[in-house]
């Protein structure tokens, strides 16, 4: 069997989104790293021939890496892969990070929302680093499938998956949701940026660019809260018809307008329009020390699915 690799186009895109939505279908409950949800958010301006590989045994897609410059990789394999794929993944991405110099993910070492929220005001001084340092995400279970322990070294990094059952929703409430009309971008890139703080870059002409990836951004599912004719928050649900699973990305709430009333009728909204659509279930992930967050979403019916940790190694 022979094992070989490509640099990604817009022309696999099918063949990639069919490849995760397969192993998200087979692995729900449980978690799985990349939907086609994170394809679209992410694609553009990744510089994808140059930091997105799909390897091949002979003519069968078995996985993929996906460089984030300059430190990071998310890779994953199918079930039943031989174990030179992962290997090959590996060669590929220790040989990408080799080109980069050395720092590290400026948030490897925040334990809560303080130091998330420090390492915000000091990016450049929170990634330095004396090494050439890639980090990946994996799942514990699947970390000798996915990320061989040789050479790596587990950190206390990581994230909460959570799943929900969409055949069990809570009535609606009395916040009206709304999808945004294509004149409101802007007005809704104005609330994402306010929702998120100093630190986002969000604006309708992004929105614009997660619209144009494929067939996978669903512009009734780009979602409002709505009070006294402001956008107090915002959010994009994502549905996935292949694998019957839904995606909530980004969200995000107004600071004016938080302390749950608003957040939990914005996800209630997100959650039965997936349901309408034939989804069976959503998840979403946020970083392990988020508890705030993660109090939220499982106030809505969330519950855990599984812990995803980041592993570390020096590639000088």
């Amino acid at each position: 069997m022979t094992i070989h690799s490509v640099a990604f186009t817009r022309h696999h895109l099918p063949a990639l989104c069919e490849f995760t939505s397969q192993l998200a279908r087979a692995r729900w409950p449980g978690p799985t790293r990349l939907m086609t949800s994170d394809i679209a958010w992410q694609l553009h301006g990744s510089d994808p021939k140059n930091n997105l590989r799909l390897f091949y045994e002979d003519d069968a897609l078995m996985g993929y890496a996906w460089y984030q410059p300059p430190w990071e990789v998310i890779a994953d394999v199918a079930e039943d892969a031989d174990e030179d794929v992962a290997i090959a993944i590996w060669q590929w991405a220790i040989d990408r990070r080799r080109g980069f110099p050395p720092g590290k993910y400026p948030f490897l070492d925040a334990t809560d929302m303080s130091d998330w929220a420090k390492v915000l005001n000091d990016l450049d001084q929170a990634a330095r680093d004396d090494h050439k340092v890639l980090i990946t995400p994996a799942f514990e279970p699947d970390v000798a499938r996915v990320a061989p322990p040789d050479g790596f070294e587990r950190t206390s990094h990581g994230e909460l998956h959570l799943r929900h059952d969409l055949s069990n929703l809570d009535a609606a409430g009395d916040i009206a949701i709304r999808a945004i009309r294509d004149d409101e971008r802007e007005a809704y890139a104005s609330a994402h940026r306010d929702a998120w703080g100093s630190a986002s870059t969000f604006s309708a002409q992004r929105l614009q660019e997660l619209a144009s990836i494929g067939n996978l951004f669903d512009s009734s599912l780009c979602l409002v809260a709505e009070v006294d004719g402001e956008f107090a928050g915002t959010t994009i649900f994502w549905a996935d018809e292949a694998s019957g699973i839904g995606n909530i990305e980004p969200f995000g709430v107004r600071p004016a307008y938080r302390g749950g009333k608003v957040s939990r009728a914005l996800i209630h909204g997100g959650l039965r329009r997936l349901r309408d659509r034939g989804m069976r279930g959503c998840r979403v992930y946020t970083t392990s020390f988020n508890h705030q967050a993660q109090r939220l979403y499982q106030s809505c019916g969330f519950e855990p699915s599984g812990v995803s940790r980041t592993w570390r190694r020096n590639c000088d």
